[in-house]
């Protein structure tokens, strides 16, 4: 009999070691309760009569009981199993086919209703390798501000840098800069180390000096005006721009100058190019004595007249706003309001819209023949700038003019340039920043707000 009862003592112990064996194969890590935000709104799902367990897995198969009597119907989602788990819950065992069974014991005592807790399911084989899944590509950028893009993810690099963690395999990448020659590449991640790539982006930008007859006289590209006499432009990409130089508020020249890549280019105007093809014109800022020979509604509008008054060199000409409220502008003066009909001499002029300090962009009209000309304006619009906000602090909320606008790092679009506004940058544990900036006109800024804990 004794022999009897010694075999099934070892039966027990036997089956009881195959079981921790097969235990071992599986093991719950980094268990954590979520906790809402002091003052803030609760950011995770909660059951009112159950408890919530998200266990993070790839593996499938599982089954789960409570207390290791009470099955537990498992919510499979991407990558996560969610239970749903009655109150005061202090065990849960896992089965697997394969793996075998696991009891767990709840840290802290007990699982309680109304609360989302999180742990991670790892599962090891023991005739099986265990290989990474996913690894880190960390990008290293010059210039600092640009933005990345990684299969569908765009982020904008923070002090230069932007970080990844991507499935093993191959993925394409572009790397682009507001003045720099995009990248287009891609990569290959491996188990063995995460992966750096460091790239420095080649400037594209061009400069453009230019050179008038006069020192007063205003020099503008593209419609931005740049200096008078002799100025530089800042940053421009190659192709065509517009060059205007404006002589005693009337527009006096116009040309278009094509720019290469990386390229510098010095455009020098002369007297000679101001006349008028066909007639011979003189200026006013140069000769008062045709002021008395100007009609009074053009000579506001332009400095240019011909010397023979019996040669008429004129076109009637009609301006209208969308709006009787609407300021009209001709080479930057006021001439009407809703509505302008009158005569022009021949010649080019720069019309635009005015309202509450908000211009439209310019529209040109040619005067070259004797036909009546009809022109419709645009509506008076904003200028936009952007803002790239970082700080020495991660997600810490980015508040534009006490609007949320995201987290840090981000971009901020659409901001009315060269209007000051006020930048706020609020995380729980640390002191509130303002800071008050101006955003330039179509480009991007770089900010660095800086964060202290309380």
């Amino acid at each position: 009999m004794w022999i009897v009862n010694k075999l099934l003592w070892l039966l027990l112990l036997w089956g009881g070691f195959a079981v921790n064996l097969y235990a071992q194969q599986m093991e719950v890590k980094d268990f954590r309760k979520l906790s809402r935000p002091w003052l803030g709104k609760r950011t995770y799902s909660i059951d009112k009569k159950s408890a919530t367990l998200d266990f993070f897995t790839e593996e499938e198969g599982f089954t789960f009981l409570a207390d290791a009597k009470i099955p537990v119907e498992p919510q499979a989602g991407e990558g996560c199993i969610t239970l749903l788990l009655p109150h005061k819950t202090r065990f849960v065992q896992v089965n697997h086919p394969k793996h075998g069974t696991l009891v767990w014991k709840v840290p802290k005592k007990y699982l309680k209703r109304k609360k989302h807790y999180q742990a991670v399911l790892q599962v090891c084989s023991a005739d099986e390798e265990f290989r990474l899944k996913e690894q880190w590509v960390v990008f290293r950028i010059s210039p600092r501000n640009a933005m990345v893009r990684v299969d569908s993810t765009l982020v904008s690099t923070r002090n230069g840098e932007a970080s990844f963690y991507l499935p093993l395999g191959k993925h394409p990448y572009k790397v682009e800069s507001p003045f720099y020659r995009a990248v287009e590449d891609s990569f290959s991640l491996d188990e063995t180390a995460r992966k750096v790539i460091e790239l420095e982006l080649q400037p594209v930008y061009s400069y453009l000096t230019v050179s008038a007859p006069w020192e007063e006289a205003e020099i503008l590209v593209d419609g931005n005006r740049i200096g008078s006499g002799e100025a530089t432009s800042g940053r421009l990409m190659a192709g065509n721009h517009r060059v205007e130089v404006i002589h005693d508020s009337g527009l006096a020249c116009c040309r278009y100058v094509s720019l290469g890549e990386v390229e510098k280019k010095h455009v020098v105007f002369v007297a000679k190019d101001f006349s008028v093809p066909d007639r011979k014109v003189i200026f006013a800022a140069e000769e008062n004595r045709i002021a008395d020979s100007i009609p009074s509604d053009s000579a506001v509008v332009s400095s240019v007249v011909p010397v023979d008054d019996s040669v008429r060199l004129a076109a009637p000409v009609r301006i209208m706003t969308p709006a009787p409220d609407i300021s009209i502008l001709l080479n930057r003066e006021v001439i009407g309001t809703g509505e302008w009909q009158g005569e022009l001499p021949f010649g080019d002029y720069a019309l635009q819209t005015r309202k509450d300090s908000l211009e439209s962009t310019v529209t040109w009209l040619s005067v070259r023949d004797n036909r009546m000309k009809e022109i419709n304006l645009a509506v008076p619009q904003i200028a936009y700038g952007m803002l790239n906000i970082q700080s020495n602090v991660t997600d810490a909320e980015v508040w534009v003019n006490e609007e949320k606008k995201g987290y840090t790092p981000c971009i901020v679009k659409y901001l009315p340039a060269g209007i000051r506004c006020k930048v706020t940058l609020r995380k729980y544990g640390y002191k509130e920043v303002s800071e008050y900036i101006i955003p330039p006109k179509n480009n991007i800024m770089d900010i660095t707000i800086r964060l202290k804990k309380k």
